[in-house]
């Protein structure tokens, strides 16, 4: 993924990790691959693209406006497959990591 800021008009490449901690809707066992391919399913459109250049970012390329949306479109298709997210952390670096906790785990 690459992208840039306002204050800075040069194009850069990250590598972004993101972390996603989720409940399925009983106490059923997941199957790693399962949710590996729900995650690619969302986040595939992304891979080796120039976010700014994507629209529903709305320019807001930073950690949290990456982080944000990239929330929102997971939770819709991990609830759509009958799972919750508990918690996104997405980060560039392990020093820079926006996280969105959305219950106590």
């Amino acid at each position: 993924m690459q992208h840039s800021v306002v204050l800075n008009k040069n194009i850069h490449h990250h590598v972004i990790e993101v972390e996603v901690y989720a409940r399925p809707k009983s106490d059923e066992f997941v199957e790693f691959s399962d949710m590996d391919k729900l995650l690619c399913q969302v986040l595939d459109q992304y891979q080796n693209k120039y976010l700014n250049e994507c629209e529903e970012f709305n320019g807001n390329t930073t950690m949290e406006g990456i982080g944000e949306l990239f929330y929102r479109k997971l939770d819709e298709a991990f609830r759509a497959s009958g799972r919750k997210i508990v918690r996104l952390s997405i980060s560039e670096t392990p020093l820079r990591t926006y996280s969105i906790v959305a219950e106590e785990m």
